[in-house]
């Protein structure tokens, strides 16, 4: 399970470092916030979904433990790493 959450938060960073490789495509102004604003909403999306799943997955397999503090945590990383 443990790479299964590796993998997914991989594959987040991924979503990061699309935007991050076409944002300096776009001029400042509307479009750019639109762009911003879509690849955030794609990024955070992606993250709550996995978290979801991990937290499902969990549950079913009768592991207890409060896990999603450290979900949290490392959502407030990759959103930092992006908004840097």
């Amino acid at each position: 399970m443990r790479q299964m959450f590796e993998q997914r938060l991989e594959q987040g960073e991924r979503l990061i470092d699309d935007a991050r490789e076409h944002v300096p495509e776009i001029a400042q102004g509307p479009s750019l916030d639109a762009v911003l604003i879509a690849a955030t909403q794609k990024t955070e999306h992606y993250c709550i979904a996995a978290w979801g799943t991990a937290k499902s997955l969990g549950q079913a397999t009768g592991q207890s433990g409060n896990r999603s503090r450290k979900g949290s945590g490392s959502g407030r990383r990759v959103n930092s790493e992006f908004f840097d």
